[in-house]
């Protein structure tokens, strides 16, 4: 066995030995650092940024997120990341600080890029600002700044999401989606939207058809519907209490439209959809 071999083999082995210590630790730990929640709290953080949510992807980067990078101080766990007052493991990619924020925040753009593509951005603007802040963030040397940079990051590919969507639209029309967006936990109705917006029910609903083709109670009830999905996908939340928590009429409305929307029942897509990582109740 050759010196290049021997390199390689010993490699293999360290990782090996890694991912198995890993993942017993996972296995042994897993009530204390829920290491299955993070992929869905993961795939909620770009749920967001699919559907141009620009309020609540800035509200996230002002606190910990999926891919919020907090090094630890001494004394502290350097794998475990307080997010949303809960912790969550991370993972260790490197024993330096820096590189561990750099590979991390990579990894992480990466996601939202995907995510941004999916949600109507075109892939040579994705792309773009994804090798930007990669560069930006690779000629950095303080941990904190790139943390920072990663939650710009985040806002920025959410607010060219949600502006190529409403490109062509009016500021009434999106201004009118963003308010929908941060108000989607309410019984929304197109009179309430219209006094939020100062106009008329009319004029409104008639601008709303005109610009985006849909009314605005299907639009809220498709936006709506949507984040059930994230939910059911990703939480343990009930049929019913996610119906409350979306503001239907009853569990039975929300059922009927869900299978409208999608084809199926809240219960037979989270059969389909639902992954081992989800978020408790």
């Amino acid at each position: 066995m050759d010196q290049l071999e021997r390199a390689v083999d010993a490699a293999r082995k360290r990782i090996a030995q890694d991912f198995n210590d890993q993942i017993y630790q996972e296995e042994e730990e897993e009530n204390l650092h829920p290491q299955a929640i993070r992929r869905a709290r993961e795939k909620a953080l770009l749920h967001y940024i699919e559907s141009g949510d620009v309020a609540k992807v800035r509200a996230l980067s002002e606190q910990s997120s999926p891919f919020q990078i907090r090094t630890s101080r001494d004394g502290e766990d350097p794998d475990l990341l307080e997010t949303g007052g809960e912790e969550v493991q991370v993972g260790t990619l490197s024993e330096d600080r820096l590189r561990q924020a750099v590979y991390l925040c990579i990894s992480g753009i990466t996601l939202l890029t995907r995510a941004a593509i999916d949600g109507g951005l075109p892939e040579h603007i994705a792309f773009a600002l994804s090798d930007c802040y990669i560069r930006e963030i690779t000629t950095q040397r303080d941990p904190a700044v790139i943390e920072r940079l990663m939650g710009d990051c985040m806002t920025g590919f959410t607010e060219r999401v949600s502006r190529y969507r409403h490109g062509n639209c009016s500021v009434l029309i999106r201004d009118s989606c963003e308010y929908i967006q941060r108000h989607l936990h309410d019984p929304l109705s197109l009179r309430d939207l219209a006094g939020a917006m100062h106009v008329s029910a009319g004029y409104l609903s008639d601008l709303f058809e005109k610009e985006l083709g849909v009314r605005p109670t299907a639009y809220i009830r498709q936006q709506k519907l949507s984040y059930a999905a994230m939910l059911l996908e990703n939480t343990r939340l009930s049929v019913y209490h996610i119906s409350e928590l979306l503001a239907f009429p009853s569990a039975s409305a929300f059922i009927r439209y869900f299978r409208i929307q999608y084809g199926a029942t809240p219960a037979a897509w989270r059969n389909t959809r639902a992954g081992g990582g989800m978020l408790p109740e």
